[in-house]
């Protein structure tokens, strides 16, 4: 769980689209009765690349927005149609980040620490980076 606030001063840092987020964020009621606001799959990966690049870029398996980042392409199969019917802004960004994560030199080779070991892992790593490659077509990428 990932808490956000809109406002700058509170976490000392801002995050450009945490206010959508939050406007967009839809309730849903946990099996515990408890009520929270989902926020849609496509601005949780914005937000995740945002803090990536603010708090975490030099370090590709040490940060966790970039490991959360590969957790949802691995586990959410239906990112792409979600991000195929973002907004023009919120597409451009993601197809953006997505290609240059995959022009990172090193970036393959850190794949494989950033995905559950599992018996999976060559297979899962093989659909990731194609997952991420679709993604990154979504502007030209």
């Amino acid at each position: 769980m990932d808490l956000m606030y809109t406002a700058s001063g509170i976490l000392g840092f801002a995050n450009r689209w945490y206010p959508l987020a939050v406007a967009t964020a839809e309730r849903r009621t946990l099996p515990s009765g408890v009520s929270i606001r989902l926020i849609a799959a496509p601005l949780f990966v914005a937000t995740k690349f945002e803090a990536f690049a603010d708090r975490g870029a030099e370090d590709l398996l040490g940060s966790h927005d970039l490991e959360d980042i590969i957790n949802v392409v691995d586990g959410r199969p239906e990112l792409f149609d979600e991000i195929a019917r973002a907004d023009d802004e919120l597409r451009a960004y993601l197809s953006g980040k997505c290609d240059s994560l995959l022009a990172m030199p090193d970036f393959m080779n850190y794949l494989p620490g950033l995905l559950q070991q599992d018996a999976a892992l060559p297979e899962r790593m093989k659909e990731v980076a194609a997952r991420l490659r679709r993604i990154a077509s979504l502007n030209g990428g």
